[in-house]
C-alpha cells in the first residue's frame, strides 16, 4: 500500500467513530498472480464478466511498479458506464483497492476534466461514490502539484463536504500536510471549517481543527480566529489526539498563550509521551517570555516529572529550564543536568550561559563546591568548546574556564 493518509470513506483514522464505506472494503482471501498477458486479454472484452475484472485487479495487486496498460482506466470504464448491474458494481469495488496498491498511476487521473466526472458520481453514499472519492484520494495523495484544482472543482468539494460529512476524507486529502496548497484554497474554505469546528460530533469538529492548523500552516491568519472556539469545545476533552491537535494550535500564537496554561501544564504530565512532547515544544518556544509564575509553575513540573520523560522530552525540559529567568530546581541539580547534556554534544548557547551564570551568581560556600565539582567533571569538554565550537559558545566556555581557575 502507497497512501498514507487515512481515508475517511474507507476507515478514517482508526480512532474516528465518524460514518465510514468500511463495508465496501474488499478481502484479499482469493487473491491469485496474474500475468500482464492474462490482464490484457480480460480488458480485450467490451463486456467483461466479474472473473475477467477480478483477473484484471489481481494483476494490478501482483506487480509493485505503476502499471502502464491503462488497466485501471479500463476498470474506470466499467466502474462509470451509465449500468449498474453486477458487472460494474463490482469494478467499482476493485477501483476501492486497486487506488491503494503501487501499481495506481495517479498522474493518469490528475486532469480538470477526469476530476468533474468523478465528482459527478459522488451523489450518494455507494459504491460508485466510494470508488470516485478513492480516486481522487489517490490522486491528492500521490501528487502535490495542485494546478488542476480549478476554483470550480474547489467549490464542487465544498458543496458535496456541506451536503454530506462523509466526503470530508476528499478535502483532507487535498489540502491535508500538502505545503504545495495554495493559500486561496484555505480562504475559500474557511467558512466550511467554521462549520466543521462547530458541528456537534466531536470527531467531526476535531477534523475541523486540524483543517485550522493547515491553514495556520499556508499562513491564512484569518485562522487564528478560531482557537478560542476549539478551545471552548475541547478543553476538558481527556483525548491524547485533541490534546495534541489544540497544542500545534498554539505554537502558531506569537507571544505565550497565558490563557491556556492550565491546559499546558496539564498536558506536561499527562503521562503520554506524544502529547508531553508538543506540550514541551510550546513552552520551548516561548523560552525565557512566561511571566513569573507560569514559568515557576512549569518549571515545576517539569522537575517533578523529569525522569518520567522520555530521552527527548527529558532534554527539551532540561532546556526550557537553562532558559527560564525563575524556576524551582536547586542550582546544584540544574547544574548537574546541563553537565550531561554537555557531555553528550549538546553545546548549546542558553545551556552554557545557564553554566555561567549559576556559577557567577552562587554565594552558597556548599552549593559552590558541589558547582565546581560538576563542572570540573566536564572541563575536558568545555575546553573542546574553546577549540571547535561555535563562536559564542567558544566564549563562553572559555569564561567559565577562566573563572574557575580563578577560583
Amino acid at each position: 500500500m502507497k497512501r498514507t493518509l487515512s481515508d475517511f470513506y474507507l476507515n478514517f483514522r482508526s480512532q474516528s467513530k465518524v460514518e465510514k464505506f468500511s463495508s465496501y472494503k474488499i478481502c484479499h482471501d482469493n487473491f491469485k498472480p496474474r500475468t500482464v498477458v492474462e490482464a490484457k486479454e480480460c480488458m480485450n472484452s467490451d463486456n467483461p464478466n466479474v472473473e475477467q475484472l477480478s483477473i484484471i485487479s489481481d494483476y494490478l495487486l501482483t506487480i509493485d511498479i505503476e502499471e502502464k496498460i491503462g488497466a485501471n482506466m479500463y476498470l474506470s470504464s466499467i466502474a462509470f458506464s451509465p449500468r449498474d448491474d453486477e458487472v460494474s458494481i463490482y469494478a467499482q469495488k476493485c477501483l476501492i483497492k486497486t487506488t491503494y496498491y503501487p501499481s495506481f498511476p495517479s498522474s493518469d487521473f490528475s486532469y480538470v476534466n477526469t476530476f468533474n466526472f468523478l465528482l459527478d458520481q459522488c451523489s450518494e453514499d455507494n459504491h460508485r461514490s466510494a470508488a470516485a472519492l478513492s480516486i481522487m484520494g489517490a490522486v491528492f495523495e500521490s501528487i502535490t502539484d495542485r494546478s488542476f484544482v480549478t476554483t470550480d472543482i474547489l467549490m464542487r468539494i465544498m458543496r458535496i463536504v456541506t451536503n454530506n460529512v462523509s466526503f470530508l476524507g476528499l478535502l483532507l486529502a487535498m489540502v491535508d500536510g500538502n505545503a504545495e496548497v495554495p493559500k486561496d484554497y484555505f480562504m475559500e474554505i474557511l467558512p466550511l471549517i467554521e462549520k466543521l469546528i462547530n458541528d456537534t460530533r466531536n470527531e467531526i469538529a476535531q477534523i475541523g481543527i486540524e483543517l485550522v492548523i493547515d491553514a495556520l500552516s499556508h499562513g491564512v491568519e484569518e485562522a487564528m480566529n478560531y482557537l478560542s472556539i476549539c478551545f471552548e469545545k475541547f478543553f476538558n476533552e481527556n483525548d491524547q489526539h485533541i490534546c495534541k491537535s489544540l497544542l500545534q494550535l498554539l505554537s502558531y500564537i506569537e507571544s505565550p498563550p497565558n490563557q491556556y496554561i492550565d491546559f499546558i501544564l496539564f498536558t506536561l504530565s499527562c503521562g503520554v509521551h506524544s502529547v508531553e512532547s508538543l506540550a514541551l515544544k510550546v513552552i520551548i518556544k516561548y523560552a525565557g517570555e512566561w511571566p513569573e509564575q507560569y514559568e515557576k509553575a512549569i518549571s515545576d513540573i517539569l522537575t517533578k516529572n523529569l525522569d518520567k520523560y522520555s530521552y527527548q522530552s527529558k532534554s527539551d525540559a532540561i532546556y526550557f529550564l537553562s532558559a527560564a529567568k525563575n524556576n524551582t530546581i536547586s542550582n546544584t541539580d540544574l547544574c548537574q543536568l546541563i553537565s550531561y547534556q554537555v557531555e553528550s554534544g549538546a553545546d548549546y548557547e542558553v545551556y552554557l550561559q545557564k553554566l555561567y551564570q549559576i556559577l557567577t551568581e552562587s554565594h552558597d560556600l556548599t552549593e559552590n563546591e558541589k558547582i565546581h565539582n560538576i563542572i570540573y567533571s566536564i572541563i575536558d569538554v568545555l575546553e573542546e568548546i574553546t577549540i571547535s565550537g561555535e563562536p559564542t559558545n567558544a566564549l563562553l566556555s572559555e569564561k567559565i574556564i577562566s573563572f574557575m581557575v580563578a577560583a
